[in-house]
């Protein structure tokens, strides 16, 4: 008869003593210890998981009240979930507590989401007084005065940037779009042209080219820029879909609403030509994406009006005045009111 390994018998338990008491020390251990709650709240942020963030940089805080890094951290976490006044209070704490340029560039980003236009541009100034070689300060700057619509101002900080920067294609994009509001159309295409040279592979790029081509009345250019965007977004769908089946995930994706704009922007395009069926079936995708855009529902309603469907039209026009409602979109919302009341 074989003796019994009385060894094999304790090791199981002794190890999961042990592990126990190991996994209990660490975790008191990381309680007090404000950069592991810095690093939980940057983990839960990439997660997405907001109010866990939150809850984790408050323990960084109290345990040391002056951690500039995490006001900095948890301003971030608070501007994501829409509470500016409480962003900019930790984003004070970080700049009193020198945590340097960006904390004015965050904090500055959260009064422009307050309209505080003047206000935060100061901060995206000291942010470039402190930092005058970092584009992205130019480009922050520069957003707040189009929406003050200073446009040769906010020209002028892009130009900067792409000094700064002259191989980052965004920049020539922020560029083209001050200067096609200031209908500077054929300038704003150079623009969006370099950005297609520098980065031909991404699909918003020939969106913007586009949309601008449309003030020109060049309906079929127009197309063909965003049929390249749909095809670049085929492509990365494709590509991101075989990424998921690799790491074994064969759970079916959610649409991103992101795919819809090429779709949204050709279906424009081809009502303007008065191809009303192919501007259907491009918004028909469009919604696949973004179920719940309002636009999508009364572009398309418009084409059905002028097929004659009107009974299709008013089922579109009422589905995008509920989501306008919902999304509190009152212009869109004032749009579809003042056509129902004409009878479309």
């Amino acid at each position: 008869m074989k003796t019994p390994n009385r060894f094999s018998t304790i090791t199981p338990i002794l190890i999961f003593s042990i592990s126990f008491f190991l996994g209990s020390y660490l975790g008191d251990a990381h309680s007090n210890d404000a950069e592991y709650h810095l690093s939980e709240g940057r983990m839960k942020v990439a997660k997405r998981d907001y109010k866990g963030a939150l809850k984790a940089l408050d323990k960084a805080i109290a345990l040391q009240p002056n951690y500039a890094d995490a006001y900095y951290n948890r301003g971030y976490v608070k501007k994501k979930l829409k509470q500016y006044f409480e962003a900019i209070r930790d984003y004070d704490k970080a700049i009193e507590l020198n945590y340097g340029g960006f904390a004015y560039i965050a904090r500055g980003n959260a009064k422009a989401e307050l309209k505080q236009y003047a206000a935060a541009i100061k901060d995206f100034s000291k942010a470039i007084e402190l930092n005058p070689d970092y584009s992205d300060h130019y480009i922050s700057r520069g957003r707040v005065k189009e929406k003050l619509k200073q446009y040769f101002e906010a020209i002028k900080d892009y130009d900067k940037a792409i000094e700064l920067d002259p191989d980052y294609s965004d920049h020539y994009i922020t560029r083209g779009n001050a200067k096609a509001e200031l209908k500077q159309y054929a300038a704003a295409i150079k623009d969006f042209d370099k950005a297609i040279e520098l980065n031909p592979d991404y699909s918003d790029h020939y969106i913007s080219r586009g949309r601008v081509k449309e003030k020109l009345k060049q309906y079929f250019e127009a197309i063909k820029d965003y049929d390249k965007a749909i095809e670049l977004n085929d492509k990365l769908i494709v590509a991101t879909r075989l990424a998921q089946l690799f790491d074994g995930d064969d759970k079916e994706t959610e649409p991103n609403p992101y795919y819809a704009y090429a779709y949204i922007a050709r279906g424009n395009a081809k009502a303007d030509l008065k191809q009303y069926l192919a501007a259907i079936t491009d918004f028909d995708k469009a919604i696949k994406f973004d179920p719940k855009d309002a636009y999508i529902y009364y572009s398309r309603g418009r084409a059905k009006y002028l097929l004659r469907r009107t009974t299709e039209a008013k089922q579109d026009f009422n589905t995008a005045l509920r989501l306008a409602e919902q999304a509190g979109d009152m212009d869109l919302k004032a749009s579809i009111e003042a056509r129902i009341r004409l009878g479309f």
